[in-house]
């Protein structure tokens, strides 16, 4: 139960934290459970890249507050361009394409990297080699002067678009002792969060659930030649750039493994880094011994294709 004699937490996760469920949301479970035994937690959850993911209710119970995904946010004047003329419509796309090249930060980059995937990605068509290249170039630019987030952060923005408001207005209102960013891929939406903290600054925890980047350089030395690799080289720097504000701001990392962990403390000596690595909850994994035993060994997948 809670008590105002324990600290504050506010926990912020981008899966929604269950069992059962996928390998990174189960962790998340037990990582959140362990943290309601420590703190008065408000926990804050994205709910997954499709934003629909829901806390069980018997950890928000645990919990002293939990804002989650609701319903869905629809721009207002999705519809308004049906009756505008053809010319008038190829105007005003010009005009985004414009804005989104030059100013490719003013809607927290998810049109600039709309235009990645779209032109910049794929082998360019004969007719928009230049727009390809130009695209390529400013990606390229940006990757080493400004501080775009990496894709797979991008991915959760319209999840993090679901929880924002109530996620800010909370943040700028009460003050936390702790924050806790439940995941790497987390940082630029928990980093808006941080600054909006009014007092001294809370005790920063960041948990781990890879080293990202070194994931993404798997995938790039096993991708194929061509704007894909490029690409996914690209998404290397950035990621690598990430992890690094992350880890540079936090008083305390968690990491999933040794390895993982003496790659943290060499980046970023002067922090703790705590190795908690993943487990199995014998009490719910409990063998029946009344189950029938097959008369030759068996091999069970459990995990994901889906997994990069």
């Amino acid at each position: 139960m809670p008590s105002a004699a324990r600290k504050t937490c506010l926990l912020i996760s981008l899966q929604a934290p269950r069992v059962p469920g996928g390998g990174g949301e189960v962790r998340s479970h037990f990582l959140v459970a362990a943290a309601s035994r420590l703190f008065d937690v408000t926990l804050v959850s994205l709910g997954g890249s499709d934003g629909t993911g829901c806390v069980t209710p018997a950890l928000a119970a645990q919990c002293r507050m939990v804002i989650q995904p609701g319903s869905k946010v629809v721009a207002a004047g999705s519809a308004s361009g049906r009756t505008r003329s053809r010319s008038r419509s190829r105007i005003e796309a010009w005009w985004r394409l414009l804005l989104t090249l030059l100013l490719p930060w003013r809607n927290q980059w998810t049109d600039f990297f709309g235009l990645v995937l779209q032109y910049a990605v794929p082998a360019p068509a004969s007719d928009n080699r230049l727009l390809c290249w130009l695209i390529r170039l400013e990606l390229h630019l940006i990757s080493i002067w400004l501080q775009m987030p990496p894709a797979t952060s991008l991915l959760f923005s319209g999840a993090w678009q679901n929880v924002r408001v109530q996620a800010e207005a909370l943040a700028s209102q009460q003050q936390f002792d702790v924050i806790w960013v439940e995941h790497t891929l987390v940082w630029p939406f928990a980093e808006r969060l941080l600054r909006l903290q009014k007092g001294s600054r809370p005790f920063v925890i960041c948990s781990g659930h890879n080293v990202e980047h070194h994931v993404l350089q798997r995938q790039a030395r096993s991708a194929a030649h061509g704007p894909g690799r490029w690409y996914l080289w690209r998404q290397v720097c950035l990621m690598q750039r990430m992890e690094q504000a992350a880890w540079s701001a936090s008083n305390l990392i968690v990491q999933c493994s040794e390895n993982d962990a003496q790659y943290t403390r060499r980046c970023v000596p002067r922090t703790s880094v705590l190795v908690m690595p993943n487990g199995v909850d014998t009490d719910y994994f409990r063998r029946r011994s009344a189950l029938p035993t097959e008369p030759s060994p068996t091999l069970v997948l459990t995990a994901g294709f889906g997994y990069a």
